[in-house]
């Protein structure tokens, strides 16, 4: 990788030498929360799948704050980078780890009360609260770790090492699997096993983030010089991620409600396993972003133009690729992949006739993804919220009081497919109109061509 200029080597070598070890490693880590799913359906039940999906928005938001931060700043010391401002790069990264750690204790103070008080917010039986609460206690005391490795993992890709990323991140898979098969099976300790092996998998590859800083980086640690403007710009960079993230969690805390009410714990429990695919397609799409997002801030702040474009035209090519192939498969082998995560015949049925419907989404759910995020690695965070706040809040509301009057129960998944496609559309314009954000450079880019 030393050999690898991000402002000079071809862009298609870039391109699939930090696209590739990424791609590797979300198929590598989904697949371990397939299994990971596939032991709480199947040695807890249906109530433990929708215990974690009913916190879920919950985590996600809290987690959106550290995104927040993590992108924010990657993206100032990738455009400092390319502008051959090193001293400065560096001090954007010490200043981000230390948001990042106040961060961190903040939101696990948040969720536990958030946690403790759930009952108010969800009217389910005595088991599945005790699940969830379980659960959520647990899995708040590694949030820090949670955070610091999305952190570490965006500074050593922009540090061009994206495979030893990849192979630390596969290491902590791999230690989930191990532990959620002891923990579940072994010794049956429930959902706080099921935390508890998430958590100890976040705590292992933090260490070794810290390690490959300290030996193999050219990252240093020091207390940064902190201005209020820098952490003011990096706040306001990474809010669009923020903003896209509580516009998901929000609008999954409302299905939730909307599921739980109209169909109950099983619909929840279906929905669920249908999202195991849907998240595969959305986190390829992030995987995809995140290798992109340093070479693109890079030749941004070294007004490497043409490139940046030639980047992008290939994450959304990769992307509409992956999410019609998924897609298909989806549709062709769902009995074989939901008869793999529960052995409930009930929310069998019933995650089978979600995928005929929710499977459509998949098409367009990555390249949305990459769309948005594109937009922070310009320095263009607003747009970038727009774009999501559209899709997970606009969209997908107006959609949710129109087709279910029309369609019943199949409108509520019907909506989010429609809410994607209405994404993809409105993103389609706003690329022709803003190819490079904020910054008004005349180009000859043609978004049709992607």
């Amino acid at each position: 990788m030393k050999d690898l200029d991000l402002g000079k080597t071809k862009v298609n070598k870039i391109f699939w030498v930090y696209v590739i070890p990424s791609v590797f490693s979300i198929i590598f880590s989904t697949t371990a929360q397939f299994i990971d799913t596939a032991f709480i359906g199947r040695y807890i039940g249906s109530t433990g799948l929708a215990s974690i999906t009913m916190l879920f928005p919950f985590i996600m938001i809290l987690n959106g704050i550290s995104i927040m931060i993590a992108i924010g700043g990657v993206t100032y010391a990738g455009i400092s980078r390319g502008k051959n401002e090193i001293e400065k790069s560096n001090n954007y990264f010490n200043l981000t780890m230390i948001m990042i750690a106040v961060a961190a204790v903040i939101s696990t103070g948040i969720f536990l009360v958030i946690n403790l008080n759930f009952g108010m917010l969800f009217d389910v039986d005595s088991v599945t609260l005790s699940q969830i609460q379980a659960y959520g206690f647990w899995i708040s005391l590694f949030f820090i770790f949670n955070m610091m490795n999305l952190t570490f993992n965006l500074f050593l890709n922009l540090d061009r090492k994206p495979m030893l990323v990849v192979l630390i991140s596969s290491l902590s898979t791999i230690l989930n699997v191990i532990l959620n098969y002891v923990f579940i099976v072994v010794l049956g300790l429930g959902m706080a096993g099921v935390a508890v092996a998430s958590g100890i998998s976040q705590v292992v590859p933090s260490l070794i983030f810290v390690y490959v800083i300290i030996k193999k980086s050219t990252w240093k640690f020091r207390f940064p010089k902190i201005f209020l403007s820098d952490i003011a710009r990096i706040l306001f960079n990474g809010s669009s991620e923020l903003i896209s993230i509580s516009s998901v969690s929000i609008s999954s805390f409302i299905l939730n409600k909307l599921i739980l009410s109209s169909i109950g714990i099983t619909g929840i429990a279906g929905f669920s396993i249908a999202m195991q695919l849907g998240g595969l397609v959305i986190s390829f799409g992030f995987g995809v972003s995140d290798a992109i997002q340093s070479p693109i801030s890079f030749n941004y702040g070294a007004e490497l133009y043409d490139r940046v474009r030639l980047i992008l035209r290939k994450a959304v090519k990769l992307n509409l690729l992956f999410g019609l192939g998924l897609a298909i498969i989806s549709n062709l082998f769902s009995r074989v992949f939901v008869e793999f995560l529960i052995k409930d015949p009930e929310t069998i049925t019933f995650a089978i006739h979600i995928l005929r419907f929710y499977s459509i989404a998949f098409i367009v759910m990555g390249t949305n993804v990459i769309i948005s995020t594109y937009y922070t690695s310009v320095d263009s965070p607003i747009i970038s919220g727009v774009i999501t706040v559209l899709k997970s809040l606009v969209f997908l509301f107006l959609w949710l009081a129109i087709l279910p009057l029309l369609f019943k129960e199949d409108g509520i998944w019907l909506a989010i497919v429609f809410a994607e496609f209405s994404t993809i559309i409105t993103a389609y314009f706003i690329y022709l109109k803003y190819p490079l954000g904020k910054r008004k450079i005349k180009l000859d880019l043609q978004f049709a061509n992607l």
